[in-house]
């Protein structure tokens, strides 16, 4: 059997064994375990825990972070802890937790609000609607200590179990085990199948680990042959084919963000679909609506102004009835916003003319038709940006365009060895679309803890007052992407540092024809 059998048998006691502990206002059942591959067990109570920080961003694949607790006189490595056998019965004997360093030591996490009481028994929710549940490889460790040595603290860093083992394993990956042919066109398979092979593969041929895929999951708009190149990981594989995935044009071609979702179960979705499960226009019977994707409804503390006079309850934005809104919860009173930075602009929201060279038809091919800065803008406002809510009517774009980018007198060259003229779009017109989604207005704030916050949702903020209309709340209140939010146990105390950015304004942008 695999190595990882031991930490399979032992996950569901790690699971559902855990201390019911107060955190805040609410009770939640809290359970971390460190075990490694050779059964060894023991785990970590709240109390000792320093900090905790699980931290998901849209742009990973899956979450990672870190963990500091108490560590007095290397009790962990020292002191006798119970140890399993290997069909998982209890040992007589007692053993001390001895760190194997080989990316087989794990955390297994699981914190689970209790939302209902019967008796003297508090049920938990499902794992799948709001619990933090995870299976963590700990890749890295450091002591920490006190200038009077009265403290000693243990620092251990960890990520996805499935991200250690894609970035250690080699890959030897080629589509022609999949398909039979003479030509490489007869040997080639779709990029999402490729991307789900390689995955499956890395798990299942050494660890007997069939892996889940979600029944939407984007299969692309073409055809890939690729062979791994020898020094090359199932995680370098990855990479390489998500460079060369593009949806169907049902999703206008658009790059696509590969998940580990909450169970287990891997996603690859059109950035494009994102946007479309953000809000619903529209509805006859229910009016403006928020979509699947939008979670939660956060707003601004009231202002106290003595000219305010225009009440717009929840202003320029929609509500979600699938969003979760907690009293208490969803108060923002600090909060960093930042403008898309010139930096970002003048790199990334320009023309990107992409080149090819195609050595069996002698041809050289230069994309400049679907990379141009009107096509990228066109794009950008059909699929981001014209379906949320603006002041009178459709919101609009707060991409800001200058002559020197529309006279295309600053435009980026890339090179891109594929023949195929759909692959190529992620060089360049791609690029730009997901520029425009991750660099733009950034709003950053800290919010009382929620498991049930992931990346890749959205929110909305507003603020229920009767304000003056203004041109900065039109520019930061609306719907955002979380792009990254951190789950912080710090302390005794639960909260969210979430990081969103929006792509929209509801008033209309200049657009400055002049060179100065």
């Amino acid at each position: 059997m695999s190595e990882i059998n031991p930490v399979i048998r032992n996950l569901s006691l790690a699971q559902s064994n855990g201390d019911i502990v107060k955190i805040g206002d609410n009770n939640y059942r809290f359970s971390v375990y460190i075990m490694n591959g050779d059964g060894a067990m023991t785990g970590i109570k709240f109390a000792a825990i320093a900090d905790l920080k699980i931290v998901d961003d849209l742009k990973l694949f899956c979450t990672e972070g870190y963990i500091v607790f108490e560590n007095n006189d290397d009790i962990l490595e020292s002191a006798q802890f119970l140890g399993r056998g290997d069909t998982g019965e209890t040992q007589e004997a007692f053993i001390p937790y001895s760190f194997r360093g080989d990316g087989r030591d794990y955390l297994v996490v699981n914190i689970c609000p209790q939302v209902e009481q019967t008796g003297d028994y508090e049920e938990s929710i499902p794992n799948d609607n709001g619990c933090l549940t995870y299976k963590y490889s700990i890749y890295n460790y450091e002591d920490i200590t006190s200038s009077n040595n009265d403290v000693k603290l243990k620092k251990l860093f960890f990520r996805d179990f499935c991200f250690e083992v894609l970035s250690e394993k080699d890959s030897y990956f080629s589509t022609g085990k999949y398909r039979t042919g003479t030509s490489n066109t007869d040997r080639s398979i779709s990029t999402g199948a490729a991307i789900q092979q390689v995955i499956d593969k890395a798990f299942f041929e050494d660890y007997e680990l069939p892996q889940k895929f979600s029944q939407d999951w984007d299969y692309g708009a073409s055809n890939i042959f690729y062979s791994s190149i020898p020094s090359y990981k199932a995680l370098d594989d990855i990479k390489y084919l998500l460079d060369y995935h593009v949806s169907g044009p049902a999703s206008d071609h658009s790059p696509c963000i590969l998940r580990k979702e909450r169970g287990e179960i891997w996603t690859l979705i059109p950035v494009t679909n994102y946007f479309k499960q953000a809000y619903y226009r529209g509805n006859a019977s229910l009016g403006d609506l928020g979509g699947s994707r939008l979670i939660e409804n956060f707003t601004f503390p009231n202002q106290t102004t003595q000219d305010s006079y225009n009440e717009q309850p929840s202003r320029n934005s929609s509500v979600s009835l699938m969003s979760n809104d907690l009293a208490d919860y969803n108060f923002i009173e600090n909060f960093q916003f930042a403008n898309m930075t010139a930096i970002d602009t003048q790199e990334n929201m320009v023309t990107h003319v992409v080149h090819n060279y195609n050595p069996a038809e002698k041809m050289f091919t230069i994309d400049l038709a679907e990379n141009n800065i009107y096509k990228n803008n066109d794009i950008y406002d059909r699929n981001f940006v014209a379906g949320f809510k603006g002041v009178n009517g459709a919101a609009k774009s707060d991409l800001v365009y200058n002559q020197i980018r529309t006279l295309h007198k600053n435009i980026k060259h890339h090179y891109n060895p594929n023949t195929d003229n759909f692959q190529r779009l992620n060089s360049g017109r791609n690029r730009a679309l997901l520029a425009g989604i991750f660099l733009n207005n950034t709003i950053s704030f800290r919010a009382r803890g929620n498991t049930a916050r992931t990346a890749g949702k959205f929110i909305t903020i507003s603020r229920n007052d009767s304000s003056i209309d203004n041109s900065f709340d039109n520019k930061v209140m609306g719907t955002y992407l979380i792009v990254k939010i951190e789950h912080c146990f710090c302390k005794g105390q639960y909260f969210n540092n979430l990081i969103c950015t929006k792509t929209y304004t509801t008033e209309q942008q200049k657009v400055y024809n002049t060179v100065i």
